[in-house]
C-alpha cells in the first residue's frame, strides 16, 4: 500500500509537472540541438553527455548541426595526405616542379605546387599495395580524391586512379577456382572475373579551392591491389595547380552504396561510425507510443559521386526486436519481427526524394516518425507521407537510441543532422506541422538548468552504504541559436564553441545552485545549497529498501533557474557467488540454471540484463588496432573516449565486478619506417637504430645457420636477443595500451571492479591488472594441467588471482577437431560429457581464484551433446561451494619446475619449423602432466626472482641458447646441489647437468615420452609429495593449503575411446597418440596422508575412516567418471557450531550475526571452512544474504540487514557448515 500510495504521488507530481510545461516540450524525454556541446536533455530532465567531435559540427537549422560520416581510413601517408615534409610520396611529370610551399590551406600549413609547362602528366603518387576486403558486394571500390587551384583560371585537369597489378594473372587464378567449383557441384552459381572499371575526374580550376575525385572498381576476389593515383594537365599550359587534402579510402563498403569521398583525414588515420548512442532506458521510453523528429541535411556535394543519407536516427537493437528507424528507404516502427515484417515498416523513398529539393532552410528539411499501438506515420517537412499497422513489442534489453545510423546492419548516416527529438507520446498531424513550422528552437522552451544524470541509479541490498551524485548543469541557449543564426559552413566544423559557453555557465551556475531530493523507501533527503564542488551527494542505505523500483524526487534551483526531476531509482537483490566467481563466456538463457552466476557481456544493456536475471557481469574493452601500432599517438588518442564511455556503461549496474581489457590480442606487425615516433622510442629504449635483420616472424624468432650460430649464452647486449625482450615486455605496445586503458577507466570512477587480462605472456602485461585470465581448450587434460601451471605461476609472481576458464570444445594449436555431422556440415566436436566433468573440476582444483567456461554459444552451432547441460548443472552445483571454500588457497610447492627460457627465440638450425618453440614447450610440459609429476611452469622472469631456490630439481628443454642472466643462475643453483636436467640441444655449460636423450628442439613426442617421460615418473615415484594417491597413472591430484589444514582434489582421468571415437574415429598424435579417449570410467583409488589429521569427505559433508599405518593414514574413495573427491586435512576434528541469534530484530535495521565453530580442544579450527546459509521469512525463502559463505579460522560475520518492508512475523536462520556437515537453525521475530 505505501508503495502504491508513492507510485500514485509521484504520478500527480508528473502530470502537475506536465501541465505546466510549454506544449511543444510536453512529453519530450530527449533531446540534442548540437549547441550545447555535448549536453543532452534525458528523461524528466537528466543531462546526459554524448561523445561529440569538435571537427563534425556545422551550419545547422539553428545554429549548430552536427555531420554524421561512414567509418572510414585515409590510406595515404601523413606527407601525401597534407604534404607538411616535403615532396615525398610524389614522383613529378617530366619537366614539372614540385616543391612543398606554404600558402593559405585548410589542411596544414603547405600545399604541393606544381610548376607545369606543357600538357601531360603532372605528378604520380608512390604506388600504395593494400589489402582489403569488401564483404557482400562484387567488386571493391576505391576513390581518390584532392583540392586543387591554380594560380590563373582555365587549366583543365585529369585525375585517375589505376591498379598496378591489372595485368596480373587474377583472371586466371578466378576463372581456375570457377573450373574448380563446377567440378564439385555442376549447379553451383560462379561469376566470371568482372572487368575493372576506372572513372577519372575531370575539371576546369579558377584560383578557389576544389575537389576532384576519381574511381576505381575491381573484382572484390583480387586480393591484392597496387594502387597508383596520377594528376594530369589537359590543356591550359603553361600552370601553376597547387594541391592538399588527398585521400584515398575505399568506399561502397556494405552496407553502404556512398562513393563521394568523406570529410578529409590525415594520411594513414581511421575514423569510426560518426553515430552517437544513448541508453533508451535512461529516457523513459518505452516504444508503446512516441514521437522521432529531427532536421536532415544531405552531405554537400564537392565533386560528384553518390551521396544517399540513409539511416538518420534509430532505437532499438536489431532485427528481431522492436526498432524505430528514421530513413534509408524504409522507414521502420514497432516489434516488425513478430509479424514477418507485415506490419511496422513504410516506404522512405518519398523523404529521400524531398532530400533532393532546396526547400526553405538552406537545405534543411524536417523528418518525424509518430506512432501508437495500432500505425505509425512518417512526415516529411510537417506533411504525412506514408503510414503502417504497427505491432508492439516487448524492448530488447540495452535498447539504444541512435543519431546517425541504424542498427539494421550497422548502416551508417551520410549527411548533416539538427535538433533531434524524441517524445513519450504520438504527436497528431496539427503538433507535427507546428513543429516544423517552428523559426526557433525547442531549447527556447526547455528549463535552463538541468542535473547531470547519476552514474548509476541501480544498487544492491549488499551495498551497506552509496551515494547518488547531483550535479546542476546550466542549460542556457547560446544568444545566435534563438535567431536561426550559425557558424559559417567552412568553418563550423572546426569550432565548438558551445560546448566551452556551457562549461563556464555550469560553473556559474553550479557554485550558486541548490539541489534538494527525496528517496522516501530508504529514508535518504537531501536539502540545501551545494558545496564548494561543483555537486551535491545524496547519502543512502539501499538495503532498507526491497527489491525494486522506489521514487526519487530531485529539485533544483539556480538563481531564477529552476526544474524538478521525478525518476526512479531500483534496488536488486546481490547475485549468488560474489566470493567465488563463475562466469560464462557466450549466452544463453539457462546460464544460472547450469551453475553460473556471472558473464562476460558488452555494454550497459548486456550488463542489466544479466543483472535482472540474477548474475555477475564481467565487462570488457576491446581496443585492437594492430596499425599502425597499439601504442601509436593515434591509437591512444582513439582509446581515451573508448575506455571513457565503457567505465561509464559499467558503471550504471552494480553487478559489474570485472573487466576484461582486449582480449586474446597478438604481436602486431612491426610499424611501417614512416612511424618515426616508434623508432625513437626504441632508440631510446634500447639503443638500436632499427630491428636486427635477423628477427624473423612469425611467429618471432632468430633465424640462424650452424655458421652463424649466436652465443650459447646470449648477452642482454645482444642486439635481436635485446630487442625481442624489449618488444616483448614494451614494444610490442599492447600491455602499455592496457594499462592505460585501464588507468583511464578508473580515473572515469570506474575503481570498485578487478580489471583483467588473458593469455600471459609477461609481467608488465598485468602491471595495471588485478588479476591474470587464462583459457584452454586441448584435446587431453594434461594440456589443460600444463598451461593452467604456465598462467598461475605467472600470476603468483606478480602476487595476482588466477582466472581458469576451460571450453566445452576440444581446440587446440589453432584449430579444433572438426567432423562432419547428421547435416552433412563440417563442425567442431564439443566434449563429451565425462571429458568435461574433468575438465571442470581441473579448472578449481588448480590454484584458481575464479573461474569460467568458454563455447556456450557453442552449443548451438557446433556437436555438442546436450548430456553436457546436465553435467554443468551438477558439476558447478558442487564446484560453486567448493570453489568459495577453497579459491585462491596456494597449491603444495611442487619439487620440480619447467623452465620456458626466452632463450627459445633462438630456433636451432635443422630443428623443424619456425614454430619449434610452441611444440617444443608443448611437448614438454604436457609430457610432465602425463606423468603426473606435480611441477611449476618457470619463466626467465620467475629465475631473476630467486625461485629455482624452491625446486630440488630444474627442467631445461630445447635451450640451444640461454640468456646470460639466467646462465648464471642455473650455475649458482647445480653448484649448490640443485639437479639440473636438459638435453641434447643445451650447448652452455651447467655443472653436473643431466643431458636426456633427446637430439634436437623438433622434441619429437615418442622420443620425449620416453626420455622425459620415464624420467619424471621415476621421480615422481622417488620423491613423493604430501598427498599419495594409488593408482596414480589415472588421476590428477592438487594438494591447496590453509595454513596447517590441506584440501586435496583426487580427479579420475581413467578413460577409455566412447561414442565420439567409434564415430568419427578421431585419434590425437600430438597428445599421447592412440585414440581419443571421450568415455570415462569409474575406479577405486587410495589416499594416503600423514597421520594426526581428521579426514573429511567435504562432497559428502562426513568424516572419513582412516588407516593407519607407519606414520600415515589412508582411505579409499570411489571417483565417478570424469568427477572428483575433495578431501579436507584438518589438524583437529570440528566439535561444534555456535550462532547466537536476538529472539526480536526491528524493520529496517542491521544485525550482524556471528557464526563460531570450535575444534575438539574448544579452538577454532586454522584454515578455511564453509557455511551454507538460508534464511527463511513467513512469506518464503529470503534472498537477502549470500547462500555459501567462506569462513576464516572458525569465524564468520553474517550481515542481516532487514528492509523497513519486511514480513512480520517469525524468520528461521539455518546454516550448515559444509565440510564436518555440523548444523545450527535459529528462530527470531521481526516485529
Amino acid at each position: 500500500m505505501l508503495r502504491c500510495s508513492l507510485l500514485l504521488a509521484v504520478f500527480l507530481c508528473w502530470s502537475a509537472a506536465q501541465a505546466q510545461t510549454p506544449a511543444e516540450v510536453k512529453g519530450l524525454i530527449f533531446y540534442q540541438d548540437f549547441d550545447h556541446g555535448s549536453t543532452t536533455l534525458c528523461g524528466p530532465g537528466w543531462a546526459v553527455t554524448l561523445p561529440v567531435q569538435a571537427d563534425r559540427f556545422v551550419s545547422g537549422r539553428f545554429g549548430q548541426g552536427y555531420r554524421m560520416e561512414r567509418s572510414r581510413t585515409n590510406h595515404l601517408s601523413p606527407n601525401q595526405a597534407s604534404v607538411e615534409g616535403g615532396i615525398e610520396g610524389f614522383a613529378a611529370g617530366a619537366g614539372v616542379q614540385l616543391a612543398s610551399v606554404a600558402v593559405p590551406t585548410s589542411y596544414g600549413e603547405k600545399a604541393l605546387r606544381a610548376a607545369v609547362p606543357q600538357p601531360g602528366p603532372m605528378w604520380n603518387l608512390e604506388p600504395l599495395t593494400l589489402q582489403v576486403k569488401a564483404p557482400h558486394r562484387p567488386g571493391k571500390l576505391f576513390v581518390l580524391s584532392v583540392y586543387l587551384r591554380a594560380e590563373r583560371p582555365g587549366a583543365k585537369v585529369r585525375l585517375t586512379l589505376c591498379d598496378g597489378l591489372e595485368q596480373g594473372g587474377w583472371r586466371q587464378k578466378i576463372e581456375a577456382d570457377n573450373k574448380a567449383t563446377l567440378e564439385k557441384d555442376a549447379k553451383a552459381k560462379i561469376s566470371p572475373p568482372r572487368e575493372t572499371v576506372s572513372e577519372p575526374g575531370e575539371t576546369v580550376l579558377d584560383t578557389s579551392w576544389q575537389r576532384v575525385m576519381a574511381l576505381l572498381e575491381v573484382d572484390a576476389r583480387r586480393p591484392e591491389q597496387q594502387l597508383q593515383g596520377r594528376l594530369e594537365l589537359v590543356e591550359g599550359s603553361p600552370v601553376v595547380v597547387f594541391a592538399d587534402g588527398l585521400q584515398l579510402e575505399q568506399t561502397a563498403v556494405y552496407p553502404t552504396t556512398n562513393t563521394a569521398p568523406t570529410t578529409w583525414l590525415p594520411g594513414g588515420t581511421s575514423r569510426g561510425h560518426g553515430w552517437l548512442d544513448v541508453f533508451a532506458a535512461d529516457t523513459g521510453f518505452t516504444g508503446q507510443s512516441g514521437t522521432i523528429a529531427c532536421w536532415v541535411r544531405p552531405v554537400p556535394d564537392e565533386c560528384g559521386g553518390t551521396r544517399p543519407v540513409n539511416a538518420v536516427v534509430a532505437i532499438g537493437t536489431g532485427w528481431f526486436n522492436p526498432i524505430w528507424q528514421l530513413g534509408g528507404g524504409t522507414w521502420y516502427a514497432g516489434d516488425g519481427h513478430a509479424s514477418g515484417f507485415r506490419k511496422g515498416r513504410l516506404p522512405g523513398t518519398a523523404a529521400e526524394r524531398g532530400l533532393g529539393e532546396p526547400g526553405d532552410h538552406d537545405g534543411w528539411h524536417h523528418w518525424s516518425l509518430a506512432w501508437d499501438d495500432r500505425k505509425a506515420v512518417g512526415y516529411l517537412d510537417g506533411k504525412p507521407f506514408g503510414r503502417c499497422e504497427v505491432e508492439s513489442g516487448q524492448l530488447a534489453p540495452g535498447t539504444a537510441i541512435r543519431l546517425g545510423g541504424s542498427f539494421l546492419e550497422g548502416t551508417p548516416m551520410n549527411g548533416d543532422l539538427d535538433e533531434v527529438a524524441v517524445y513519450r507520446q504520438r504527436l497528431s498531424d496539427s503538433e507535427l506541422a507546428a513543429l516544423a513550422g517552428r523559426e526557433r528552437p525547442l531549447a527556447a522552451e526547455l528549463p535552463r538548468v538541468l542535473v547531470r544524470r547519476p552514474a548509476r541509479m541501480a544498487f544492491l541490498r549488499s551495498e551497506p552504504q552509496a551515494e547518488i551524485e547531483l550535479e546542476p548543469v546550466a542549460y542556457a541557449a547560446p544568444e545566435d541559436k534563438a535567431n536561426g543564426g550559425g557558424l559559417p559552413a567552412d568553418r563550423a566544423r572546426r569550432q565548438e564553441r558551445p560546448a566551452a559557453q556551457n562549461m563556464e555557465l555550469a560553473s556559474q551556475s553550479s557554485a550558486r545552485a541548490s539541489v534538494q531530493a527525496d528517496i522516501p523507501a530508504v529514508q535518504a533527503t537531501l536539502s540545501g545549497p551545494t558545496p564548494a564542488s561543483p555537486s551535491a551527494r545524496l547519502n543512502l542505505r539501499p538495503w532498507l529498501a526491497s527489491a525494486g523500483k522506489h521514487p526519487i524526487r530531485v529539485r533544483v534551483e539556480a538563481a531564477a533557474d529552476r526544474a524538478t526531476i521525478d525518476d526512479f531509482i531500483e534496488v536488486f537483490e546481490e547475485p549468488a557467488g560474489r566470493e567465488f566467481i563463475i562466469y560464462a563466456w557466450g549466452g544463453g538463457d539457462d546460464l544460472h540454471q547450469r551453475g553460473f552466476n556471472s558473464a562476460v557481456a558488452a555494454g550497459r544493456g548486456a550488463h542489466r540484463q544479466l543483472l535482472e536475471r540474477g548474475l555477475w557481469a564481467q565487462a570488457r574493452i576491446d581496443v585492437r588496432d594492430g596499425v599502425p601500432h597499439p601504442w601509436s599517438p593515434q591509437t591512444r588518442a582513439a582509446a581515451r573516449p573508448i575506455a571513457q564511455s565503457v567505465a561509464r556503461a559499467a558503471m550504471a549496474n552494480p553487478n559489474v565486478v570485472a573487466l576484461l581489457v582486449n582480449s586474446e590480442v597478438g604481436d602486431p606487425p612491426f610499424p611501417a619506417t614512416d612511424q618515426t615516433w616508434f623508432y625513437e622510442w626504441m632508440k631510446q629504449e634500447t639503443g638500436l637504430a632499427e630491428i636486427p635483420a635477423e628477427v624473423a616472424r612469425p611467429p618471432l624468432h632468430v633465424a640462424s645457420t650452424q655458421d652463424n650460430a649466436p652465443p650459447a649464452v646470449v648477452p642482454e647486449t645482444h642486439p635481436a636477443f635485446r630487442f625481442l625482450r624489449w618488444w616483448k615486455e614494451r614494444g610490442q605496445g599492447y600491455w602499455l595500451l592496457n594499462g592505460q586503458l585501464a588507468r583511464w577507466m578508473r580515473e572515469a570512477g570506474l575503481t570498485e571492479v578487478k580489471y583483467y587480462s588473458d593469455q600471459p605472456v609477461a609481467l608488465t602485461q598485468f602491471e595495471q591488472m588485478d588479476l591474470v585470465d587464462f583459457w584452454g581448450y586441448p584435446r587431453a587434460p594434461e594440456g589443460l594441467v600444463a598451461e593452467f601451471a604456465h598462467a598461475e605461476n605467472i600470476a603468483r609472481l606478480l602476487g595476482k588471482p588466477f582466472q581458469a576458464m576451460p571450453g566445452t570444445v576440444y581446440w587446440d594449436d589453432g584449430n579444433g577437431l572438426w567432423v562432419t555431422d547428421d547435416d552433412g556440415k563440417r563442425k567442431v566436436l564439443c566434449l563429451s560429457p565425462d571429458c568435461l566433468r574433468e575438465n571442470l573440476w581441473l579448472s578449481v582444483a588448480c590454484p584458481s581464484s575464479s573461474i569460467g567456461l568458454y563455447g556456450l554459444g557453442e552449443r548451438k552451432t557446433e556437436v555438442y551433446d546436450r548430456a553436457c547441460d546436465d553435467v554443468l548443472t551438477e558439476t558447478y552445483g558442487l564446484i560453486s561451494p567448493v570453489g568459495t571454500l577453497v579459491g585462491g588457497l596456494p597449491m603444495e610447492q611442487p619439487k620440480v619446475a619447467l623452465l620456458e627460457t626466452d632463450g627459445l627465440y633462438f630456433i636451432q638450425p635443422g630443428a623443424g619449423n619456425n614454430w619449434v618453440r610452441h611444440w617444443l614447450v608443448r611437448t614438454a610440459s604436457r609430457t610432465l602432466a602425463r606423468a603426473r609429476l606435480p611441477f611449476d611452469f618457470l619463466t626467465d622472469d620467475h629465475v631473476a626472482a630467486g625461485w629455482l631456490d624452491r625446486y630440488q630439481a630444474v627442467v631445461v628443454p630445447g635451450a640451444w641458447c640461454l640468456p646470460q642472466q639466467t646462465h648464471e643462475a642455473l650455475v649458482a643453483y647445480a653448484n649448490q646441489g640443485g639437479k639440473v636436467l636438459a638435453d641434447q640441444v643445451l650447448r652452455a655449460e651447467i655443472p653436473g647437468v643431466q643431458r636426456l636423450a633427446i637430439p634436437n628442439q623438433a622434441y619429437a613426442r615418442d622420443v620425449a615420452e620416453r626420455e622425459l617421460g620415464g624420467w619424471a615418473r621415476a621421480f615422481r615415484d622417488a620423491r613423493r609429495g604430501w598427498a599419495q594417491v594409488s593408482p596414480s597413472d589415472r588421476v590428477f591430484s592438487y594438494t591447496r593449503e590453509a595454513g596447517a589444514a590441506r584440501y586435496v582434489f583426487v580427479i579420475n582421468d581413467h578413460r577409455e575411446p566412447g561414442p565420439q571415437f567409434e564415430r568419427w574415429k578421431v585419434t590425437l598424435p600430438n597428445d599421447g597418440g592412440g585414440p581419443l579417449r571421450d568415455r570415462g570410467l569409474p575406479q577405486e583409488v587410495t589416499l594416503s596422508v600423514p597421520a594426526g589429521f581428521a579426514l573429511y569427505d567435504v562432497l559428502a559433508h562426513r568424516r572419513l575412516d582412516a588407516q593407519l599405518h607407519q606414520g600415515r593414514q589412508t582411505c579409499q574413495l570411489t571417483l565417478a567418471p570424469g568427477a572428483a573427491a575433495v578431501v579436507a586435512a584438518l589438524p583437529a576434528a570440528v566439535a561444534s557450531l555456535d550462532l547466537p541469534v536476538p529472539g526480536r530484530i526491528a524493520p529496517g535495521s542491521e544485525t550482524n550475526l556471528l557464526l563460531t565453530l570450535r575444534d575438539e580442544s574448544d579452538r577454532p579450527p586454522a584454515g578455511r571452512q564453509l557455511a551454507e546459509v538460508t534464511v527463511t521469512s513467513p512469506s518464503g525463502p529470503w534472498c537477502g544474504t549470500q547462500r555459501y559463505q567462506r569462513i576464516q579460522d572458525g569465524q564468520r560475520i553474517i550481515p542481516l540487514r532487514l528492509p523497513l518492508t519486511a514480513t512480520p512475523g517469525q524468520w528461521r536462520i539455518r546454516v550448515q557448515e559444509w565440510v564436518s556437515g555440523l548444523e545450527v537453525e535459529k528462530v527470531f521475530e521481526v516485529r
